[in-house]
């Protein structure tokens, strides 16, 4: 899993785990959605239950309020006069009592209709109108003192208006209360005819809550009251029968959903029903998705723009870093043009770092390049150098003994001088003391002064210290080479080459020094701008002159580094001196091969 990680792009990995980011994001979202979910149905149901209790309390204190009427009428001298009187007189003075008593009974309460006072020996009085004689006739009396309620009917309108109106009856039987009589004799009943349509005002059920519909069913399933005006008829959509009471259940009517919360009051005998639809507690959930959707779709918009800033500030720099990286791989190293980038300022410097690493890297390739060249090439010189030595060591030892066979001095002098100046070059350390070095210069001098039939003389000022220093082999003889053949060779007397050393700020430093013809002034400054730059030229640059000098300072470079090499300094008709700065090393193992050698004090 790691290596297929790895593997993916850095496009691919932030794509995918953004991808993880939103499905994590979503599957949180759904969870916790399921857990509002159902606390909010929980709470709704609790609700529901609650709201119901409530109701429910407020018809028992509404039973008690009109039984307290009933007792307060049954109670009443005139009502007990009324069904105690025995004659038509007494009846008819009670009925006048009775007409301006009632009015004021039945303003105790919102609904009542009619008060019927009804004697159980069979005569009756009515206030209101809404019912009958033959209704009146055929009212059932309660049993014992217990308030009885009736189910839901129809009465004609008591105000005299055409139609009918849905009202049910309350009871009470009225016992003697009368001074001398018998206690507990029942005189009759007293009735109230109610409005249907005023029990839900009467128990805190206003038609405009809307979020919940309730009914109020007599034993009968007839519907007393509803505030979705189905009052006064039976509710056939839903048998409430089957469910169990004070329990909160789903139930579906036509296509809409519900819950259904059933209570029965045994003081009003009736039931209290109540049909939520579900669609209230979807809407609540409904606006908290909504607001999840609107903040899913803003953390949506702002990972794009995260996304696309991230491509253009950091993906798309990096991009085109790999495949600049990767075409200059693919052209072998070779750059055609460096790299650009756009974007914040890390990016730019970042461009420009890796610009300077790059041009470092091939400058140091060119410079590792030019170094193992030049050192082959050496390397062939100096094998070429070395073609058959034995056969020249002998072809002039064998002139040298001619030379002296003949009596010739000078001649067998010379040849051995050329000989050791010739075994110094091909057999000696690349390292040599400074001492070695120079030994092998008083031969190669004292050669150039038999040619040169003494036109320039040697002064030597070499300090004992820098004697056991080392240098690298033949890195002086070029020079006094050149300026023998270059400065002194042209003068016909008066020659002087100077070769002085010293130890100075850090550096072994060597003077050349010539009082010959010196350098025009554009070849001297053309030959500096070529020892400023001789690190990074090959040797088919030089010609002439600058062939010994930018060689030696060309090795130097190489082998020490960018800090040593050689200075050079000349006036035209007046001479030219070069001057060597080297490293101070030591070492008491390297020793040239001096056996033989005629020192430069000799």
């Amino acid at each position: 899993m790691r290596k297929f990680w790895q593997s993916l792009s850095l496009r691919a990995q932030v794509l995918t785990l953004v991808f993880f980011f939103y499905v994590v994001l979503i599957a949180l979202s759904a969870t916790i959605n399921a857990y509002i979910f159902n606390q909010t149905e929980r709470r709704f149901q609790d609700y529901i239950a609650s709201t119901a209790g409530q109701i429910n309390t407020r018809m028992n204190s509404y039973a008690d309020q009109l039984n307290r009427i009933l007792l307060h009428l049954a109670y009443d001298p005139i009502v007990q006069d009324y069904l105690a009187s025995t004659n038509q007189a007494e009846r008819f003075i009670s009925q006048q009592l009775l007409s301006r008593r009632l009015p004021q009974s039945s303003n105790l309460t919102d609904g009542i209709f009619s008060i019927i006072v009804k004697s159980s020996q069979g005569f009756f009085f009515v206030y209101g109108r809404g019912v009958s004689s033959t209704e009146v006739k055929r009212m059932a009396a309660p049993t014992g003192n217990r308030m009885l309620v009736s189910g839901i009917r129809r009465f004609d309108n008591p105000i005299g208006a055409t139609g009918q109106f849905s009202g049910y009856i309350v009871a009470l039987n009225a016992f003697s209360v009368r001074n001398n009589a018998t206690s507990n004799t029942l005189l009759g009943t007293i009735y109230i005819l109610m409005d249907g349509g005023t029990l839900g005002k009467n128990i805190g059920i206003s038609s405009d809550q809307s979020e919940t519909r309730y009914y109020i069913l007599d034993a009968d399933r007839d519907v007393v009251y509803s505030n979705e005006a189905r009052a006064g008829r039976i509710y056939d959509d839903i048998n409430f029968y089957d469910y169990p009471l004070n329990m909160l259940h789903a139930v579906t009517l036509g296509s809409e959903k519900f819950f259904l919360y059933t209570v029965y009051n045994p003081k009003m005998d009736m039931y209290l029903v109540g049909l939520t639809p579900d669609s209230n507690v979807r809407n609540e959930l409904r606006e908290i998705i909504t607001s999840e959707i609107i903040i899913f779709t803003i953390l949506i918009l702002i990972s794009i723009i995260f996304i696309f800033l991230f491509e253009r500030s950091i993906l798309k720099p990096f991009i085109a870093i790999a495949s600049y990286v990767e075409r200059v791989t693919t052209n072998g190293g070779r750059r055609t043009s460096d790299l650009e980038l756009e974007g914040n300022r890390e990016v730019v410097l970042l461009a420009k770092d890796i610009n300077q690493m790059l041009n470092s890297i091939e400058s140091l390739s060119k410079r590792v390049l030019d170094a193992e060249v030049y050192r082959n090439r050496t390397e062939i010189a100096m094998l070429r150098s070395q073609i058959n030595p034995h056969f020249l060591y002998n072809t002039l030892e064998t002139i040298r003994g001619m030379a002296l066979s003949i009596g010739n001095k000078e001649i067998p002098w010379m040849i051995g001088a050329l000989s050791k100046v010739f075994r110094y070059s091909v057999k000696a350390p690349e390292q040599v003391t400074l001492k070695s070095e120079m030994d092998m210069i008083a031969d190669y001098i004292s050669i150039q002064q038999f040619r040169f039939m003494d036109r320039f003389s040697v002064k030597l000022d070499l300090s004992a210290e820098t004697m056991e220093c080392l240098v690298l082999k033949m890195i002086v003889q070029p020079i006094v080479e050149n300026a023998i053949h270059h400065g002194l060779e042209l003068r016909k007397s008066g020659g002087l080459l100077e070769i002085r050393s010293c130890l100075q700020d850090d550096f072994l430093k060597i003077e050349v020094k010539d009082n010959g013809l010196g350098i025009e002034p554009e070849r001297l400054r053309l030959l500096q701008l070529e020892l400023s730059h001789a690190g990074e030229r090959t040797l088919e640059d030089t010609n002439d002159i600058k062939i010994g000098i930018i060689n030696v300072h060309n090795r130097i470079r190489k082998y020490y580094g960018d800090r040593y090499g050689l200075e050079i300094v000349s006036e035209n008709g007046h001479g030219t001196q070069v001057l060597f700065h080297l490293p101070i090393r030591r070492s008491a193992n390297v020793q040239g091969d001096d056996s033989g050698r005629r020192g430069l004090g000799n």
